[in-house]
């Protein structure tokens, strides 16, 4: 045992009573943003106005259609096929025998119906040293090492080029949800100072190719696409009801609120600190869903064109779980309806989260164990081969016990 617990105790007791004092006090504002939403005193022209003229530090939602709605669970189909993809990676370790880093993509193709079926599968790949950059492809010596939110970005990638093929395979008359574990947002390039050619080669020519695809597929009205977020902390609904409260016009951050007297409480502060999964919480009843709301990042606007992410907070009964999709089944009644309804079946199925993303995890999984093994095979690899391993003294260390 490495941690002091005689010191670490009495700071967790600390930690624990900050939170019980605050709870009261979250609780209220919480009532106040359910009030908001719900509040027909909210005019949502007006609203649209705002969003489109505010200047905000925080990121807001967009409306696609109304605020306040709900909507009841829809039927879902007898027959359904739903493919979950999840992945994981193995890093580059640059205290490592070998340069190099390991994708590894796990899916699960789950029928019901008439003729139910179950396909688990993974595959792994290795990229060497060639493969450890991305190079600017007019043929300059710029170049981006896969590492860190890039390499998150390539398995993103990976996963949505799986779906792609698997779905090839599945007949197209059967009503299909294809989901992902997490965000179809690739919030890595968000906020990073990578070149230009790194966004057109990993969302342009990349991550949106496959949802153009997908898109083409999507077209015989079968086929729906999403991304399930279970847990979320955002806060873009929230947000966008700060907005609604403001009482500037147009709403500017820096211009108005930056310029109060210390001391002086801002009207957005009535509901800060509230999240969206704590106010849909409070609304929907199991089942049920919001109204969809349309993300107004920076990336998504730049660069997702018909594929705008739209998403929605539902109650799956074990929680209030967020589901992204694109505009183009935001737009289609009956594909919504079928991401609405297939989504709750699957997580009545896993007990709170959906099956299909269950079983694809436990392909994708990487444990510790299979990490040593993998870098055990690498090691007796290059030994074999007559070639020094070298790990950095720090790796050793790590494997070896002193005392």
């Amino acid at each position: 045992m490495t941690l002091e617990l005689a010191q670490l105790i009495p700071q967790i007791e600390q930690a624990v009573s900050t939170v019980k004092d605050s709870a009261e006090d979250l609780a209220h504002r919480r009532d106040i943003a359910v009030q908001t939403l719900t509040s027909q005193s909210v005019n949502l022209d007006e609203l649209r106005q705002k969003l489109t003229t505010a200047r905000t530090t925080w990121l807001v939602a967009g409306l696609a259609n109304g605020l306040r709605q709900t909507y009841p669970l829809p039927a879902c189909p007898d027959d359904i096929s739903v493919l979950g993809v999840d992945g994981s990676h193995i890093e580059f370790d640059r205290h490592g025998p070998l340069a190099c880093y390991l994708l590894n993509i796990g899916q699960a193709h789950l029928r019901y119906g008439s003729q139910p079926d179950a396909l688990l599968q993974s595959y792994c790949k290795l990229y060497g040293t060639d493969e450890l950059v991305i190079k600017e492809p007019t043929g300059s010596n710029r170049e981006q090492r896969i590492e860190g939110p890039l390499l998150g970005i390539k398995r993103a990638v990976a996963e949505i080029s799986a779906a792609e093929q698997a779905l090839k395979a599945m007949p197209p008359e059967i009503p299909t949800l294809a989901v992902l574990d997490g965000s179809l947002i690739l919030w890595g390039l968000v906020g990073q100072t990578y070149p230009a050619f790194i966004a057109e080669i990993m969302l342009e020519k990349g991550f949106l190719k496959h949802l153009d695809r997908l898109y083409e597929m999507s077209r015989n009205g079968n086929l729906s696409v999403a991304s399930y977020i279970s847990y979320p902390g955002s806060t873009e609904v929230v947000n966008m009801l700060k907005v609604a409260l403001c009482p500037f016009r147009p709403p500017d951050c820096d211009r108005h609120c930056d310029r109060l007297q210390v001391g002086t409480e801002r009207t957005c502060s009535l509901i800060a600190g509230v999240q969206d999964r704590e106010l849909f919480g409070e609304i929907l009843p199991i089942g049920e869903r919001s109204e969809v709301f349309v993300s107004l990042s920076s990336i998504v606007k730049s660069y997702y064109r018909e594929h705008a992410i739209n998403f929605f907070y539902l109650n799956v009964g074990e929680e209030i779980a967020r589901v992204e999709v694109p505009g183009w089944v935001a737009a289609n009644s009956r594909l919504l309806d079928l991401t609405h309804a297939v989504v709750f079946d699957q997580c009545q199925r896993g007990r709170g989260y959906p099956v299909a993303l269950q079983e694809a995890h436990e392909k994708a999984v990487v444990t510790g164990a299979d990490r040593e093994i993998f870098w055990s095979l690498v090691t007796r690899e290059l030994l074999g081969s007559g070639l020094r391993s070298e790990n950095s003294p720090k790796s050793h260390s790590k494997r070896t016990r002193w005392l």
